[in-house]
């Protein structure tokens, strides 16, 4: 079976949009030139690893029609940390595996090109094409733009990663814990909860959203139960390489603690200053903006206070080193929370449809909903369709699980940042 791109194939390389996603002031930016369209005969790994899946006695060669799935994210206009190639490794898994009720599973690709119009052209087309199913792990800037046509036309969006308000409401959208809440709140809380710091520093590249953001981050510490001051906000443009001023004027406001909301494409920039000029306040960053690959590069001076936010937990889970291993053996930059989110959102699809071999659009998102409550072998916190968030009145309802994790970095192997257990609340600070 093989992986589609329905919008075609474009040339890449990473452009100023990367700066216009939505909300997402944590985006991962980095790309792999080398996207196959191969998808249903690859990595043999095992990934299941879910509580809610049924396991297989003994893989057989999967026949019958398909299971055709798509997914829509902005790659390659904004490249996405091979989330395209990473969602194909787990097709290639379940298949490998035998399937899904002994039938394989394909997956196309739909980009969205940082755009509304194309957005919603994406949701359009899925629509009309009754041949697929439903879309997994969505990652793109104008969300509000694809979420309610999919949901009109009873497409689910499983495992998508939200941007936009529509898509944390969207009753037939069931995110898998990272959005772009989790980024830099996730950030912000691992400093105050792992770093234990007061005074926080806030830089963040210069978008409408990012703007907005710091309210909203404002708002969630508050209600969360944590106390914090946020006594810098720095936004920079996206071209921005230099930080020597950036460091310079966190300093001389005193804080105790950077969330460098700030996308790949500066943020190695970004941490080797904090390593040349000695900066020794801990840094918040969240895995969706870097990856082994970037943290393999950087002298241990720029890692050595550097704490890093994670939707997933990471250390001795079995499916983690699954998922990293299949990335690695096909040369696929590892580590990204979001690359992981696309993977675990085609698990999602196999959990929902095992069992019922004539599911239909309705039956995904009815069997989604009735999902009772589960975790993927570890790597998530509890996952919980059944009920909807309240926290800041309802803006993030569909948002599950809400702990994140958070590490020390002081190489490419992520250690706890604490003796225990590393995860936190979002919503919730620890008692």
């Amino acid at each position: 079976m093989h992986g589609v791109r329905l919008g075609g194939r474009m040339a890449r390389g990473l452009v100023a949009a990367c700066a216009a996603v939505a909300l997402v002031v944590a985006v991962g930016c980095g790309s792999d030139d080398n996207k196959s369209s191969s998808s249903g005969s690859g990595s043999s790994t095992a990934s299941s690893g879910s509580t809610a899946a049924s396991t297989t006695p003994a893989a057989k060669t999967p026949t019958g029609s398909p299971y055709h799935l798509a997914m829509i994210d902005d790659d390659p206009v904004q490249p996405e940390a091979d989330l395209f190639d990473t969602a194909k490794l787990a097709v290639d898994s379940v298949n490998a595996a035998g399937g899904v009720n002994g039938r394989p599973l394909t997956i196309e690709h739909c980009s969205a090109q940082l755009n509304q119009n194309a957005a919603a052209a994406c949701a359009r087309k899925i629509v009309a094409d009754t041949s697929i199913i439903t879309t997994t792990g969505n990652f793109l800037a104008n969300g509000a733009g694809s979420a309610p046509i999919l949901d009109k036309g009873s497409v689910a969006s499983l495992g998508n990663h939200p941007t936009q308000p529509e898509e944390y409401s969207c009753p037939s959208c069931f995110p898998l814990g990272y959005a772009s809440l989790g980024g830099p709140l996730g950030e912000v809380t691992g400093l105050i909860d792992a770093a234990h710091a007061k005074n926080i520093g806030m830089l963040f590249i210069d978008v409408p959203a990012a703007r907005a953001y710091v309210k909203l981050i404002e708002g969630a510490i508050k209600e969360s139960g944590r106390t914090a001051t946020f006594g810098k906000v720095i936004f920079v443009p996206p071209s921005q390489t230099n930080f020597a001023g950036v460091l310079a004027q966190f300093s001389a406001a005193k804080v105790d603690g950077i969330m460098a909301g700030i996308p790949a494409s500066q943020i190695e920039a970004f941490l080797r200053a904090t390593g040349q000029q000695g900066y020794d306040k801990p840094i918040g960053v969240a895995m969706s903006t870097t990856n082994f690959t970037i943290l393999g590069k950087l002298p241990p001076a720029a890692t050595k206070n550097l704490i890093l936010n994670s939707a997933f937990h990471r250390t001795g889970v079995p499916l983690y080193d699954q998922i990293i291993k299949a990335q690695t053996d096909k040369g696929i930059p590892a580590g990204n929370d979001e690359a992981i989110n696309a993977y675990l959102a085609v698990e999602l699809f196999k959990n929902v449809a095992q069992g019922k071999p004539d599911i239909d659009r309705k039956g995904v998102i009815d069997a989604a909903n009735a999902l009772p409550p589960f975790d993927f072998g570890g790597l998530t916190g509890t996952i919980d369709y059944s009920k909807d968030q309240t926290f800041l009145g309802g803006a993030f309802k569909r948002l599950t699980p809400t702990v994140h994790y958070y590490k020390y970095a002081g190489d490419t192997k992520l250690e706890p940042a604490v003796q225990g257990d590393p995860a936190f609340d979002l919503f919730k600070a620890p008692s």
